[in-house]
């Protein structure tokens, strides 16, 4: 696009890091799936070693369940299957997606305004400054970008199915083993509390 000067394009810093905030909310995101599960399989060896079968097979399936559904959104959004990544296949079926989608979103931004890029489209946003006053900025987002913020959207999504597919029934199932056994262990108070994060 030759309609753009260079005032804008150096004003505004191009495509770099200077402008972009680190992925800490993805960071976040896995490392809270990363202990919920972690507390999950901690509960199930307590379930299993004190030969609860019941209580263990649910404690598997609330946390399988919301697993996988996060895996298909993650391979979904960034759409794996039609690319040739059997790799990255390979480590969203043994449920370790979001761990590898931290590590490439964090990669991706560290990279990000190191060598110059070619720009993908141009952002236009106005912001408000007074009464009835708007200041236009335009910005060149670039590949690095658009992939961070692919990023970032997918894990958001993926926060809201971990919360209502994974944390709030596997705390309604722990709380209600609670009461109804009447005593809460370790392990199942370590659980209630990482699920109560969400």
């Amino acid at each position: 696009m030759e309609h753009l000067s260079e005032a804008p394009r150096a004003a505004h810093g191009g495509c770099g890091r200077r402008r972009t905030l680190p992925p800490f909310s993805i960071l976040t995101s896995t490392l809270l799936f990363c202990a919920e599960t972690a507390a999950a399989g901690v509960q199930i060896a307590e379930y299993q070693r004190s030969q609860d079968t019941v209580w263990m097979a649910l404690t598997i399936v609330f946390t399988l369940v919301p697993s996988i559904m996060v895996q298909l959104t993650l391979t979904f959004i960034h759409r794996d299957l039609g690319r040739d990544r059997p790799l990255i296949l390979l480590l969203h079926l043994l449920q370790l997606g979001p761990i590898i989608r931290c590590v490439e979103a964090l990669m991706v931004y560290c990279q990000m305004g190191r060598e110059e890029e070619p720009y993908v489209s141009i952002s236009r946003k106005k912001h408000l400054r007074g009464w009835g006053e708007s200041e236009e900025e335009e910005r060149e987002v670039g590949h690095s970008l658009r992939r961070l913020a692919t990023h970032r959207n997918a894990f958001k999504r993926t926060a809201v199915i971990q919360a209502f597919l994974g944390s709030t029934p596997q705390l309604t199932l722990q709380l209600y083993v609670c009461v109804l056994q009447r005593d809460v262990t370790a392990a199942r108070g370590e659980a209630e509390c990482k699920s109560w994060r969400y």
